[in-house]
């Protein structure tokens, strides 16, 4: 890791760490996010995320008179971390349930983390690959963080960033997902 001096404030360190790390694209994001109210399904439900509250939740917005806007579907509607199947469990129809949402007005986000459960057939599998942060004797790194032990995916390896992005792609083809809540990495 290499640590630079850049600039005088807070705010001369932030530009300079933006222009050399995350540049600006020129592209704007959906204007709904500036534009439209966002709806985190954790603030009502926490880890209790299931179809049927999500749906009733949804209609209350509009019902009471709320513009509907930008939905996150928040931690625990996935499988395990790492799997980007929602739980069939808690979704009978994720794909129903996301187009009821976008007939309400909806678009709809769901939570991500760069996590990955341990033993778990993606974690075999991303091992195998390399795809996943390595601990000093280049086995995966196992990572204590607030849900408990994972592995992570290795974002500064270009292949395994591409596979993770793949994956979400997949996960947005099969259900209607229109974006992604980044957290955890």
């Amino acid at each position: 890791m290499t640590t630079v001096k850049a600039g005088n404030t807070l705010r001369e360190a932030y530009l300079a760490a933006q222009a050399k790390y995350f540049p600006a694209n020129g592209i704007l994001p959906d204007t709904l996010f500036f534009t439209m109210p966002q709806y985190n399904t954790w603030i009502a439900l926490m880890d209790n995320q299931n179809q049927e509250d999500i749906l009733k939740y949804a209609h209350e917005v509009v019902d009471n008179g709320f513009p509907a806007g930008v939905l996150m579907i928040d931690d625990n509607w996935q499988r395990y971390y790492g799997n980007f199947s929602f739980k069939s469990e808690r979704f009978p129809d994720a794909k129903g349930m996301i187009d009821e949402l976008h007939g309400l007005g909806f678009k709809v986000m769901v939570w991500i983390c760069p996590f990955v459960s341990p033993d778990s057939p993606e974690y075999r599998d991303l091992a195998a690959k390399g795809y996943l942060l390595q601990s000093p004797d280049g086995a995966p790194a196992i990572l204590n963080w607030w849900n408990g032990y994972s592995a992570c995916y290795d974002l500064t390896n270009p292949a395994a960033a591409d596979y993770f992005v793949k994956v979400l792609r997949q996960a947005q083809a099969e259900y209607g997902i229109d974006g992604f809540k980044f957290d955890a990495g």
